[in-house]
């Protein structure tokens, strides 16, 4: 309340005196390169980089809080310009390459935007036009972030600019990714508010090594899991049944950097795993056992599975380009237009 309050009533200080700012919303803030900037989408940047910093922060001061990022210290005000500026520049850059590349997004794509834009839309309307933003800028940043996936098909896809194969693709699943069969065992049930004591979670990590165990002496994973099921479960307060094993048993796709929250012990665990072996990690609240299948073929890749390889060995590549263009970009941006979206008056409640 107090930062609605706040922010209302620099607002209304606003309304009542020019300050030498544009009296009514500005519909541009200039140009990056030849890619206009809409007024609503500069804030929409600056919306997005002001909650972030504001998730980074306890005080109520977003703008004078000193956020730790990255081992440094910075103040709130200077975290939102730098974010605020790197999305400007990612969606200039995305928009001049994809144009660059004669790009131009499908009816299906432009319908998904314009859902998916009309569902935000509905859940977050006050909220955007507290903070002096449109549903056409909300479309326009969406858009953009279709054309920014389909630049990884445009410049690595078969036909790309750059083409990668299905060979290098299936080279680099082989050590970035694994798929199989997995058992969950949790170690908690957080909707019934239930978190085992240490020994019942010993007991729980000794079950699934006992499950791996079994499988590797020739048990299927769904029959050892059943066999180790009901004796997790009694320690969560839940009965077992056998109509429960689809929740707790299925198959897995990881990709490296799925992983890479769980820790560098657990993906190498995962990702070491070959075909038929079975290991046992913990992942979050539960245990998980893990039997690898076979390693993708070039054959056996799907367009699916093409995105989602070209994704994980290309993605971090094509952010490192679209940063340096959108930096490289001739910035035009009138100064006082900015202004006008000051982000003092960013409300996020």
């Amino acid at each position: 309340m107090k930062k609605r309050i706040a922010a209302l009533a620099v607002c209304l200080a606003l309304a009542l005196t020019a300050c030498g700012q544009p009296k009514e919303a500005p519909a541009t803030v200039g140009t990056i390169g030849t890619v206009d900037i809409p007024g609503g989408v500069y804030q929409l940047a600056q919306f997005s980089a002001y909650a972030e910093a504001d998730s980074l922060t306890s005080e109520d001061n977003v703008l004078k809080a000193k956020l730790n990022v990255d081992g440094e210290t910075v103040t709130g005000k200077a975290y939102i310009a730098a974010k605020t500026q790197e999305a400007l520049e990612r969606y200039a850059a995305v928009t001049t390459r994809f144009d660059e590349l004669g790009g131009a997004l499908t009816e299906d794509e432009l319908t998904q935007a314009q859902t998916q834009t009309d569902n935000t839309w509905a859940s977050y309307s006050d909220l955007y036009e507290q903070n002096g933003i449109d549903q056409a800028s909300l479309l326009a940043y969406t858009q953009a972030s279709y054309k920014a996936s389909d630049l990884l098909e445009m410049l690595y896809g078969e036909t790309g600019a750059e083409p990668v194969s299905n060979e290098q693709l299936t080279a680099f699943l082989a050590q970035n990714s694994a798929e199989g069969r997995g058992a969950l065992l949790p170690m908690a049930d957080t909707a019934n508010g239930s978190f085992p004591g240490s020994d019942d979670i010993a007991q729980i990590k000794a079950a699934a090594e006992q499950l791996k165990t079994d499988v590797e002496n020739g048990d299927t994973l769904e029959a050892a899991a059943a066999k180790a099921l009901p004796g997790v479960l009694s320690l969560l307060g839940t009965t077992y049944t056998d109509g429960m094993l689809g929740q707790y048993v299925g198959s897995y796709t990881f990709l490296a950097s799925d992983l890479d929250y769980y820790g560098d012990a657990v993906k190498s665990a995962i990702l070491g795993t070959q075909p038929g072996q079975v290991t046992a990690v913990e992942m979050g609240l539960s245990m998980m056992v893990f039997q690898a299948g076979e390693k993708p073929t070039a054959q056996g890749l799907t367009a699916n599975d093409r995105r989602a390889a070209l994704a994980e060995m290309k993605g971090d590549e094509l952010d490192q380009q679209l940063a340096q263009l959108g930096a490289q970009l001739t910035h035009s941006l009138d100064e006082s237009a900015m202004k006008y979206y000051n982000p003092k008056n960013i409300t996020t409640n």
